[in-house]
């Protein structure tokens, strides 16, 4: 998994506390879009990605450090997998919007 950890630290470095499911969620569009559009990877169902028609949020600072850092498909979908279930359990404290 090349650069999973090098992702991970970007999130950590990124993350706002006050807004944990924004930033979750810009994180995990981003990777969604990234998986799709650059990789032409699927993404897991789950996630219940659905592309734009207009291509690629690239302008998002999230989805420009992971293009800057070039992960692999599998790093992407561990972290991806990961911000799923974070974003579930925000959502069942009633923290997301």
């Amino acid at each position: 998994m090349r650069h999973l950890e090098i992702i991970k630290d970007q999130f950590k470095l990124d993350y706002d506390s006050y807004d944990a499911w924004g930033s979750a969620m810009a994180w995990h569009f981003a990777v969604a879009d990234y998986l799709h559009w650059a990789l032409d990877s699927d993404t897991p169902s789950e996630w219940q990605y659905s592309p734009s028609p207009f291509g690629p949020d690239d302008e998002c600072p999230q989805y420009q450090i992971i293009a800057e850092i070039g992960p692999d498909t599998e790093a992407l979908e561990h972290f991806g997998n990961a911000l799923h279930r974070f974003s579930q359990y925000l959502d069942s404290k009633g923290e997301s919007y």
